[in-house]
C-alpha cells in the first residue's frame, strides 16, 4: 500500500511510513472523525452547542456592560471628589507659602500637612512639608507654643472672612486655628464654626451638592447637637436622597418618601415636581394592571400637588374606566326562593316615618378647589338647632364609608373622594330617610337632615 501523506510505498504490515513517519490510515480515520464531529445542527430543530455558547457570551457581554455603566458612574463621582480635594489642597498649599514667607513656621506646617493629606500627589506641597519638618526637627507642632500674635492674626482673618460671608474660607481658617490651639477662644471659635457649617451647608443644598452638605451639617451638630434648624435641614436632605435612591426602581416607595418631605417642606428643592412625577408613575403601574380606581386616585394626588395636563388627562381616562368597571360589575348572587305554585298579588305600602325621624335632602353644590370633591352633611333637630355627635356615613355600589360624627356645628365633611358617583347619605344612629348626592370635581355637595 501507499502512504496517504507522502505517497511512498509502505509494506502492508507496517503501521508507520518509513519515509515521513506518519501513521498509516490516520489521515483517513481523522477525516472520518472530522466528518462525524462537524455534523450540522440536530435534525430535530433543537439548538446546537454553538448556539448555547453564543447565547452565554451575549449574556455575559450584557452583564459586563451593565456593570461597566455602574462602575463608570461611580468612577465619575470619585473623580469629581478627587478634583475637589486637589483644589482644596492647592488652597492650603498657597496659604502655607504665605505663612512661610511671614516666618510663621507652625502655621505653614499645618497648612502643608493638610495640603498633602488632601492632595498626596502634589509634589510641591510634599517638598515644602519635608523641608519644613527638617527645619523644625523633632518638635511636635501640636504641643508647641504658637505665638499669641500668630493666633490673634489667624482669629482676625477668620472673623473678617465670617463678616464677609466667605463661608468656605472661614471654615478653613477656623479649623486651622482649632488644630493649632484647641483652647484658643473656644466659645467664639465654636460659635463661628457652627454658623459657617450651617450656612455653607445651606448653600451646598441650593447648589445640589447634598452629600457634601450633609458632611458640614453633621459637623455643626457635633458642636450643637440640639439645634432644631440644622437637624431639620439634615432630615430634609436625607429624605430627598432616600427618595432619589428609589427613583425608577420602586415608585411607591419613592412617592411615599417624597410625600413625607412635601408635607414637611413643599418648597424644598424640586420636591414638588419629584412627588408629582413619582405619583404619575405609580398611577401608570396601576393603570397597566387594570386597577383604574387606584390609578385615578394617584393621578388625582398628582394634580393636587402640581396641576399638569398629563396628570389631568390620565386622571380623566382612569376615572372613566373606573366608573365603567363599577357600573358593569356583576350583581351579588342571592339565593332565590322556590316558587310555591300559588300566585298572589302584593301591594307595597310605604312605611310611614316614625315621629322624630330625620329626612335627608340634597341642597345643591358650593364651589370648591378644582382638584377636590367632597360632601358636607348637617343635622338639624325639630327646633332648628344643629345636632352635634350624630353619626353619618355615605355609600355607593356596595362600598360604605366609616361613620363620621357631626362637630359642634352639627356638620361633618366627607373629603378625599376620588370618583364622580352618586352616593347614598344616611345617619347611623338616628332614624332617617336617606338622601342621594352626586360628587363632582371642584364642588362641595351639601345635604341636610331635618327632624320631622
Amino acid at each position: 500500500m501507499r502512504c496517504t501523506y507522502c505517497d511512498n510505498s509502505v509494506p502492508d504490515s507496517s503501521l508507520l511510513c518509513p519515509v515521513c513517519g506518519s501513521g498509516v490510515g490516520n489521515r483517513e480515520q481523522t477525516v472520518r472523525a472530522s466528518a462525524r464531529g462537524t455534523t450540522a445542527a440536530p435534525q430535530d430543530g433543537s439548538p446546537g452547542l454553538l448556539w448555547y455558547i453564543a447565547l452565554a457570551l451575549l449574556g455575559t457581554a450584557l452583564l459586563l456592560a451593565t456593570i461597566g455603566v455602574g462602575l463608570l458612574g461611580a468612577e465619575q463621582g470619585l473623580a469629581l471628589r478627587r478634583a475637589r480635594a486637589r483644589e482644596l489642597g492647592e488652597e492650603y498649599y498657597r496659604r502655607g507659602l504665605v505663612h512661610l514667607e511671614e516666618g510663621n513656621h507652625l502655621l505653614a506646617l499645618a497648612e502643608f500637612e493638610e495640603a498633602v493629606r488632601l492632595a498626596p500627589d502634589n509634589p510641591e506641597a510634599r517638598e515644602q512639608l519635608g523641608l519644613l519638618q527638617a527645619l523644625l526637627g523633632d518638635e511636635d507642632p501640636s504641643s508647641s507654643e504658637v505665638s499669641a500674635d500668630a493666633l490673634l492674626s489667624l482669629y482676625g482673618e477668620a472673623s473678617a472672612l465670617y463678616s464677609e460671608g466667605n463661608w468656605p474660607e472661614a471654615i478653613m481658617t477656623l479649623e486651622r486655628l482649632r488644630r493649632l490651639d484647641p483652647d484658643y477662644r473656644v466659645l467664639e471659635v465654636d460659635e463661628m464654626l457652627f454658623d459657617v457649617y450651617h450656612r455653607q451647608g445651606m448653600d451646598l443644598v441650593e447648589a445640589g451638592e447634598l452629600e457634601d452638605a450633609l458632611v458640614l451639617l453633621d459637623r455643626a451638630l457635633e458642636l450643637e447637637p440640639d439645634d432644631p434648624n440644622v437637624a431639620e435641614l439634615r432630615y430634609w436632605i436625607s429624605l430627598y436622597l432616600d427618595g432619589l435612591s428609589h427613583w425608577g426602581v420602586d415608585w411607591e416607595g419613592c412617592a411615599a418618601t417624597f410625600r413625607e418631605l412635601y408635607e414637611l417642606n413643599q418648597g424644598f428643592l424640586d420636591v414638588e415636581r419629584r412627588l408629582h412625577d413619582a405619583l404619575i408613575n405609580v398611577g401608570d403601574l396601576y393603570y397597566e394592571e387594570g386597577a383604574w380606581c387606584v390609578a385615578e386616585s394617584r393621578y388625582t394626588e398628582a394634580v393636587s400637588v402640581m396641576v399638569s395636563e398629563a396628570a389631568s388627562s390620565k386622571r380623566g381616562e382612569a376615572r372613566d374606566l373606573c366608573v365603567r368597571a363599577i357600573v358593569e360589575a356583576p350583581p351579588t348572587e342571592t339565593a332565590l326562593e322556590e316558587p310555591s305554585g300559588v300566585v298572589t298579588a302584593t301591594v307595597t305600602v310605604p312605611t310611614p316615618m316614625p315621629e322624630g325621624s330625620f329626612v335627608g335632602e340634597f341642597l345643591g353644590y358650593a364651589e370648591a378647589d378644582p382638584t377636590e370633591m367632597r360632601i358636607r352633611v348637617c343635622v338639624v333637630d325639630a327646633a332648628g338647632q344643629r345636632v352635634p355627635g350624630a353619626g353619618v356615613d355615605i355609600a355607593a355600589y356596595g362600598w360604605r364609608s366609616d361613620p363620621q360624627m357631626t362637630e359642634i356645628d352639627g356638620c361633618c365633611d366627607f373629603a378625599g373622594l376620588t370618583q364622580e358617583l352618586e352616593f347614598t347619605v344616611g345617619l347611623t344612629d338616628l332614624p332617617c330617610e336617606s338622601a342621594q348626592a352626586v360628587a363632582r370635581w371642584g364642588t362641595e355637595a351639601r345635604v341636610d337632615f331635618s327632624e320631622r
